[in-house]
């Protein structure tokens, strides 16, 4: 269990220096595959808070290890461990009305899960304000 633990570590420090932002036409692509059109890839999206209001469904990403936190959004996979600090402090101090701002790995996992991003980095961002004309 701890192996594991060290691995998803390294997997998110080794990640998480250069997040890809998905353009709109990323974006329709990274919605349109559930995600598997970047496999293996850091990215940052930004998306609705909806999803993350709810009550997450409990998984084991593997069959030895422990119980992570799983998201649905538009046909993806969002999977983050209950104690990353960001998602801590997200879930303290989340509202509806903003952007969810996501920084993760797409990754395959074993059993139902498939695909998903591994979360790093979640945090809650205030809706970006309109120009006036």
């Amino acid at each position: 269990m701890r192996l594991l633990l060290l691995i998803l570590g390294l997997c998110c420090v080794a990640g998480s220096g250069s997040y890809r932002r998905l353009r709109p036409d990323d974006e329709a692509r990274f919605y349109q595959t559930g995600a598997a059109a970047f496999q293996g890839r850091s990215i940052h999206l930004h998306l609705s808070p909806a999803p993350f209001l709810k009550a997450p469904r409990k998984v084991k990403p593997t069959s030895v290890g422990q119980v992570y936190h799983l998201y649905t959004y538009r046909r993806v996979k969002f999977l983050v461990h209950p104690r990353n600090p960001y998602y801590e402090q997200f879930r303290r101090k989340r509202k509806t009305g903003k952007i969810v701002c996501v920084k993760g790995k797409v990754m395959r996992f074993e059993k139902e899960i498939g695909m998903a991003v591994l979360i790093h980095r979640i945090r809650a961002m205030p809706k970006p304000k309109r120009p006036r004309s």
